[in-house]
């Protein structure tokens, strides 16, 4: 009781009469901000998406089923190249883009992003070359171009994707948005009509994705290296800056590396094992259906977190000290793919029949029971990707090295052994097994981090 007679209770009540309730229109106010951007990242993204529709409607009403197979199987290499070499780099660009405005890095930058998609562009010619002399050496000499094309596509189209991954992490969303369009949709395009025109191989198609490849490459880079140059505050910085820029990027990429080993066969261990127990003719009728569920699930976690995670990364360098007042943002993320990836499997389930002719035709009808298990595969792998997300702005990925190892073993055996004994079935089986444990997985890893963070910094902002 204090002097006055009144209670410290009386005095709170009294306070909270003098500040009535407030809407919160600060959150709005920021959505309203934000919209521009997340239009922006939507189109890009739905151009991506249209240019995979693009690519199965074309290409499969071109092709037959068994070149759709080895059209489909030399995608896989293209997904290679890029998820092992090209997006690990793309990691590093975009989460020190940011890092390089503010210290004023841009020459730097420019210089370290471009000698490093050389490197990867060389190293990936010698492999696609040592690929074409082993297959030749086995007798498959029906594949030599088909792999030399993929990897040199991947190759071309990684360093095209990696300069998209720098204009999203500057937030300039008009310009990723347009080279995505283009990129997705001439692909494609192309192809179809080499395929249409001269050859109705799976080459044809493939010389299309890889000049397109070819000419997108130098005109991504040279929008890049004047758009960054227009942004230089300083001069060009010396070597040692460089060196330090390139070193520190070198070190958060390498973790993806395996990463994106993992995460290739995790996506390509469905169409290699049926192309090992029944030929190309399955691999073409089960990829249109592997991929019609694939897609939209990289575009919801594509547009997601192509949004989210710049403005995470930036929240976690304005508090290098307290990273948790990114969390929020990530959690945010997390809510959103779940609600849409399950929207998109429950439209998948009500028309899968009606959806595999709408986007192939009736020769591919034969797998689309498996359309609604492979959306929910590819729906929990995907979870445990945006889960990633709390250990990429904690600068911990190599957390996930363990999950990523763990579910890529499953899938890669479980697919071979479930295609033997049950066919397509036993390879939609092993995806949800493995999915289902590198969602589970990642959520126990991102739990773990934000635990840790808190008990760390309890009065940062989590």
């Amino acid at each position: 009781m204090s002097g006055s007679g009144e209670t410290e209770f009386e005095k709170s009540r009294d306070g909270l009469k003098e500040r009535p309730f407030r809407f919160p229109w600060r959150f709005f106010n920021r959505a309203n901000r934000y919209s521009s951007e997340m239009g922006w990242v939507v189109f890009g993204q739905a151009g991506l998406a249209a240019g995979y529709v693009l690519a199965i409607k074309l290409i499969s009403a071109v092709l037959d089923v068994e070149e759709f197979g080895r059209f489909s199987l030399g995608l896989t290499l293209i997904n290679l190249v890029q998820l092992t070499l090209f997006t690990p780099l793309a990691q590093g660009l975009m989460r020190y883009w940011s890092v390089s405005v503010q210290q004023g890095n841009m020459a730097a930058f420019q210089g370290v992003s471009g000698k490093w998609m050389l490197r990867l562009v060389f190293g990936s010619i010698l492999g696609a070359i040592a690929l074409m002399a082993g297959a030749m050496a086995l007798h498959q000499d029906g594949w030599v171009i088909v792999i030399g094309l993929s990897i040199l596509s991947g190759a071309l189209g990684g360093c095209v994707n990696g300069d998209v991954f720098v204009m999203n992490a500057d937030r300039s969303r008009k310009a990723a948005a347009w080279f995505n369009v283009f990129f997705a949709c001439l692909r494609p395009g192309l192809g179809f009509a080499l395929a249409i025109g001269f050859w109705k191989r799976a080459e044809a198609v493939l010389l299309g994705y890889f000049l397109v490849s070819l000419v997108m490459a130098p005109v991504s880079r040279g929008f890049l290296r004047g758009w960054m140059a227009k942004s230089a505050e300083k001069p060009a910085e010396p070597e040692p800056a460089h060196q330090n820029l390139s070193n520190q990027i070198f070190a958060f990429s390498w973790p993806f590396l395996p990463l994106g080993i993992f995460s290739w066969i995790q996506q390509s261990s469905d169409r290699w094992a049926l192309q090992a127990m029944f030929g190309a003719e399955a691999v073409g009728r089960f990829a249109v259906v592997s991929q019609m569920a694939f897609y939209p699930m990289v575009f919801l976690s594509g547009i997601l977190q192509l949004f989210f995670m710049p403005i995470a990364y930036g929240k976690a360098q304005a508090h290098p000290g307290a990273r948790g007042a990114a969390f929020p943002v990530l959690i945010w993320l997390v809510g959103a793919f779940l609600l849409l990836a399950l929207v998109v499997v429950g439209f998948l389930g009500l028309f899968q029949e009606e959806l595999v002719v709408l986007v192939s035709r009736s020769a591919y009808t034969g797998y689309h029971v498996y359309l609604v298990g492979m959306g929910v595969a590819w729906a929990l792998y995907y979870l445990g990707v945006v889960l990633s997300g709390f250990g990429l702005v904690a600068e911990r990925s190599r957390v996930y090295l363990p999950a990523g190892f763990a579910s890529a073993i499953v899938a890669a055996v479980g697919c071979f052994l479930g295609a033997f004994l049950l066919g397509p079935r036993g390879v939609v089986a092993a995806l949800w097994i493995s999915g289902g444990m590198y969602a589970a997985w990642n959520g126990w890893t991102a739990y773990r981090i934000v635990s840790g963070i808190r008990k760390a910094h309890p009065s940062g902002s989590c």
